[in-house]
């Protein structure tokens, strides 16, 4: 099934089991004694993810619907994932996609807490991602302090803004890399994250070829993070071809962006395309959750003195 055909009754049906499953959980770590708890907490934290990723979701497809029935046109997405017709600021020839490259799992990244910059000028240069309602991921680079915020300047759009402080994400440098080793690069050309090669370490940053591209470029040290891959490449059932991304995501072909593709054209397949990976990303945390889940059976199963796990036992059979 397409993700995107899936109704929004089939999600909250969705997200309620994983709600119950998370009860059982929270129960079951109030009472299981310490050898238990490492698996538990893991399991919990699964969950609490996918109900997350769920109700994004949910809330991304009924604010399509709000629009379709609204007829609202003019909306400009700003998902990092995207691909925005933009001027190109830093890379001399735009980046086509590449059916070769495998899943990286990159849903274990995580952003370092809010930094106070407030008195800090030397972070004018910075790469930041901003903070978002529309949980989509904005990055942009530091260009002068402005009053009580900060004047920056969006990768995907190249456009400069105006942003308080204090809303802003200071992304870390990444510096303890080598030549040969394997990352992922922020491109500040539509603010994606591209799978590179380290070739050569500079004095502010590296020299980089993106995967598949044959693409040099010299990038800062905060625009590169560690590459991970996954076992496997998660599947589509599409009859259309798929075009795999440099971050592992399928994407059906028919959603490539064309030149000759109207400005109408180009923001439903930007629209569609975030839905898919959303739901690939999904996809992804709960079935690592089966797995932890699967994990923590068979250690249930294998305590003989613990009779109130009979309770919990049933609900996943």
């Amino acid at each position: 099934m397409n993700e995107l055909d899936e109704s929004l009754d089939s999600l909250e049906e969705k997200r309620n089991y994983h709600i119950e499953q998370l009860k059982l959980v929270e129960y079951q770590l109030t009472i299981s004694g310490n050898e238990n708890n490492n698996i538990l907490v893991k399991l919990r934290d699964d969950l609490i993810e996918i109900i997350n990723l769920t109700s994004d979701l949910i809330r991304y497809k009924s604010s399509v619907e709000l629009n379709k029935s609204t007829n609202i046109s003019a909306i400009v997405p700003t998902n990092n994932e995207n691909t925005n017709e933009v001027a190109k600021t830093e890379i001399h020839s735009n980046l086509p996609l590449t059916k070769s490259i495998k899943l990286e799992d990159s849903f274990d990244h995580t952003l370092p807490s809010i930094i106070d910059i407030n008195e800090k000028s030397f972070n004018i240069g910075r790469t930041v991602e901003l903070n978002s309602t529309d949980n989509y991921k904005k990055y942009a680079r530091i260009e002068s302090e402005s009053g009580t915020g900060y004047k920056v300047r969006l990768f995907s759009s190249n456009k400069t803004i105006e942003i308080s402080k204090g809303k802003v994400h200071l992304l870390p440098e990444l510096t303890n890399l080598k030549k040969g080793d394997d990352a992922e690069a922020l491109y500040s050309y539509d603010g994606c994250w591209y799978a590179c090669k380290i070739k050569d370490v500079r004095q502010n940053g590296y020299l980089i070829e993106y995967s598949g591209y044959e693409e040099d470029d010299i990038v800062p040290f905060d625009r590169i993070r560690i590459l991970k891959r996954s076992d496997k490449v998660l599947d589509n059932e599409s009859k259309i071809p798929n075009i795999i991304t440099p971050a592992g995501y399928k994407i059906p072909e028919n959603l490539i962006i064309k030149p000759t593709d109207s400005e109408k054209v180009k923001f439903d397949k930007r629209r569609k395309m975030s839905a898919i990976k959303k739901q690939q990303r999904n996809d992804f945390i709960e079935s690592r959750a089966i797995r932890r889940q699967d994990s923590w059976k068979k250690h249930i199963n294998s305590v003989k003195k613990a009779p109130i796990f009979n309770k919990i036992l049933p609900n996943y059979k």
